[in-house]
């Protein structure tokens, strides 16, 4: 209603304009030379004015609505790629949450390894000592040692092999 009244009040200021201004005048344009009222050359420009300015509104609104096109169509990938994204990191943690269990039985193997190294490092240990015992026992003068005496059955011993 307020653009209605707006427009009436717009068309009667420009009937008051032509009714004033209606004398001729020479106009020269582009080589053309002709007469008309002040008013009408006044009016032709003025609607050509707008309509250069509506031309340019035009062309501009176009282009805007051009590069929200594209900027919906970058953003919809973005949104499919941050979808992917995600999917994938969500395998990356699953992948890295095996590779954790993977890593921990890993670690307690290695701990089993590591006592059972260290129990035949020991074994080595007295097995060394033995056959020290034993060089020692035949490097000495004396009767010669037996079988059982190698292995700790003789001279008072328990019979272990480990003195």
């Amino acid at each position: 209603m307020f653009v209605l009244a707006a427009l009436l009040l717009l068309l009667a200021v420009v009937a008051v304009f032509a009714a004033q201004n209606a004398h001729i005048v020479a106009v020269n344009l582009l080589g053309w030379h002709f007469t008309w009222p002040l008013a009408g050359v006044v009016l032709i420009t003025l609607v050509a004015g707008a309509l250069v300015a509506f031309l340019i509104g035009l062309f501009r609104q176009l282009s805007l609505r051009l590069k929200i096109h594209d900027t919906s169509g970058r953003l919809r990938k973005t949104v499919t790629d941050l979808s992917t994204t995600k999917t994938d990191l969500g395998k990356v943690r699953d992948e890295l949450e095996k590779v954790k269990a993977e890593l921990g039985r890993s670690k307690a193997t290695t701990a089993e390894k590591d006592q059972d190294l260290t129990a035949v490092r020991a074994e080595l240990a007295v097995a060394k000592h033995e056959l020290e015992e034993a060089r020692r026992r035949s490097a000495s003068p004396g009767p010669a040692p037996t079988p059982e005496t190698l292995k700790g059955g003789g001279r008072g011993g328990t019979g272990s092999g480990r003195e």
